[in-house]
């Protein structure tokens, strides 16, 4: 099946959209040919979005710790 998808490079750390195969539909499988790097733009979105709707998210690893994403507004 080949779908959609925006994931973050285990290797370089930077973020790609683009369409993968895969065979559960979910976001493991294989980038086919036309992939974009987009962590610039994915992460200008997110700060923007959580700025907007005063959203903090916690994420849970594998190993039990957590990512706490949230925005501060700073004076220049």
């Amino acid at each position: 099946m080949k779908i959609k998808n925006m994931a973050a490079s285990g290797l370089s750390g930077r973020i790609f959209y683009g369409t993968m195969e895969t065979n559960d539909g979910g976001q493991s499988g294989k980038w086919l040919a036309g992939k974009q790097d987009v962590t610039d733009m994915a992460i200008r979105a997110v700060a923007e979005h959580c700025h907007i709707t005063g959203t903090d998210y916690d994420f849970t690893l594998t190993d039990g710790r957590t990512i706490k994403l949230a925005v501060t507004v700073v004076e220049v």
